[in-house]
């Protein structure tokens, strides 16, 4: 009886092994996006980080998330997949828009989804001409500024005939023509690296590439013999 126990146990444990090892966590964006795999870290209320069957890591913030789910893995699935929109990435072509990167019908994509879809070069000069173009819109925007205040204070000292709102005057002017084309010259470079990721993303999309996947499977068997589990990997041609 004891060992019947023991047995029964032990099987109890192995059942439930295998059916946790045979699930896997789904992330549902709430831009249409779907990464499945396995959670190794979540921050409450904050961010978690999902690591899929390619070994690719993916960060999103709660706010970006629709909701997280568990599926169980078909007996001939692969174990986890990577980012899956709702569109085509091998195939809709990108766009910048403003500062980001979007898809030319309109969807626009997070940072996780860009680094997998362009990968990771083109995703750093993404990122350096995003910077590039936030700092020369800081540039111009205070440029213009200090542009309108000189030009009142030069008004209102020829006005008045005083030279100390004159003189500070000229010297919000000289610095609105400084930073004027600076920041417009900062601007004109990040809007041109990141045009550049998607100009080359849009010709080189469709070259030939190669992608393994692991796979779990199970094996079919003869009449009267267990079935097999075996694991594997698929190997696909793009072109």
């Amino acid at each position: 009886m004891k060992k019947i126990l023991i047995l029964f146990a032990f099987v109890v444990i192995s059942i439930g092994a295998y059916a946790q090892n045979n699930m896997r966590d789904v992330v549902y964006l709430k831009n249409g996006g779907i990464t499945k795999g396995i959670i190794i870290e979540q921050v409450p209320n904050q961010s978690l980080k999902i690591q899929t069957a390619d070994g690719s890591v993916f960060v999103y913030k709660f706010s970006e998330i629709e909701k997280i789910s568990k599926e169980g893995i078909q007996p001939n699935a692969s174990i986890g997949t990577t980012v899956t929109p709702n569109y085509s990435v091998q195939s809709d072509p990108i766009e910048r828009k403003g500062g980001s990167i979007c898809y030319v019908n309109g969807r626009s994509l997070t940072d996780n989804e860009v680094q997998a879809l362009v990968g990771q070069d083109r995703f750093e000069t993404y990122i350096g001409g995003r910077a590039q173009r936030a700092m020369g819109r800081s540039l111009t925007t205070w440029g213009w500024i200090d542009f309108g205040v000189g030009t009142g204070l030069w008004i209102t000292g020829l006005a008045l005939d005083s030279y100390a709102l004159y003189y500070s005057g000229l010297l919000c002017l000289t610095t609105a023509d400084i930073l004027l084309p600076v920041g417009y010259v900062f601007r004109g470079i990040g809007s041109s690296r990141i045009n550049w990721v998607c100009n080359d993303f849009n010709e080189h999309k469709n070259h030939t590439s190669l992608y393994v996947s692991p796979s779990l499977m199970r094996l079919s068997a003869a009449s009267g013999t267990n079935s097999q589990i075996a694991v594997g990997a698929t190997v696909s041609l793009m072109f």
